[in-house]
């Protein structure tokens, strides 16, 4: 499972997840938030911006990351 912001700031991680994700063909997911920055991390419960980026399009990536992380391990995990 990749996840990508495409307004990473920090390295292009949305191309970057795009290629890995092509180079492993079915074996990988991409899930990729256009408008997210560097920060899609946690539950998207409580975004904390401070370089003017739109903690929204954060908080939104965060919580449907987060959800499908938690699938994606239960589905490759069994559980």
């Amino acid at each position: 499972l990749l996840i990508a912001g495409g307004k990473d700031q920090v390295w292009p991680s949305e191309s970057m997840a795009a290629a890995i994700g092509k180079a492993m063909g079915r074996r990988a997911e991409v899930l990729s938030f256009p408008a997210a920055g560097h920060g899609i991390c946690g539950t998207g419960a409580s975004p904390m911006r401070e370089d003017g980026m739109d903690g929204a399009e954060d908080a939104r990536a965060n919580g449907t990351a987060f959800a499908r992380t938690i699938a994606f391990l239960r589905e490759k995990l069994g559980r």
